[in-house]
């Protein structure tokens, strides 16, 4: 999908600690290039002191690339997880494959 590319899609890599509500944490990244190497912590949480990166927490990965800019996904946009998930906080080698296009 990476041809699919456009200089104005942003990257939004998201950390789940739970299946349902409001993501953990969440880093937003314009104009990524690929293959990209990055890190998600308690310092990207969607509010200050939101559970997600304690030790022994399971966290959910995925990545999603959008088409708008906008955090909450769309038809078209490219999407992935994490294919071992769940991981738990300061692993490392956690990479996520974008190869879906939401319907």
């Amino acid at each position: 999908l990476q041809a699919q590319l456009r200089e104005t899609d942003v990257l939004y890599i998201i950390a789940r600690a739970q299946q349902i509500g409001p993501p953990s944490a969440v880093k937003r990244i314009s104009r990524p290039k690929f293959p990209l190497t990055y890190t998600i912590g308690s310092e990207d949480a969607m509010m200050p002191g939101m559970p997600g990166f304690e030790k022994g927490t399971a966290l959910t990965m995925a990545a999603r690339i959008s088409r708008s800019g906008n955090a909450i996904g769309a038809p078209g946009d490219l999407e992935g997880v994490y294919t071992k998930n769940p991981t738990r906080p300061s692993e490392a080698g956690v990479d996520i494959i974008i190869d879906k296009v939401r319907e």
